[in-house]
């Protein structure tokens, strides 16, 4: 498996264990953990990241949220 894949779901997984989530949240949960496990896998932090991430999700998130649900996650 790919390593960044496997990283995400421990991202997910520490989320889950650790915070109430609702059940709404839990796609921006999903991206904010590839985006986690892309930043530890490559090493380079790119905010600009997040905008595509954010598109991921069929802009049902934007940046900011993606960048708190970062800072909940860690």
């Amino acid at each position: 498996m790919d390593e960044k894949l496997l990283l995400s779901i421990i991202y997910i997984d520490l989320a889950l264990s650790s915070m109430k989530i609702r059940r709404i949240n839990l796609q921006l949960i999903g991206v904010t953990s590839l985006k986690l496990a892309e930043y530890y896998v490559q090493g380079i932090l790119k905010q600009e990241n997040c905008n595509a991430y954010a598109y991921i999700t069929a802009d049902e998130y934007n940046e900011k949220q993606i960048i708190n649900m970062e800072q909940q996650i860690l």
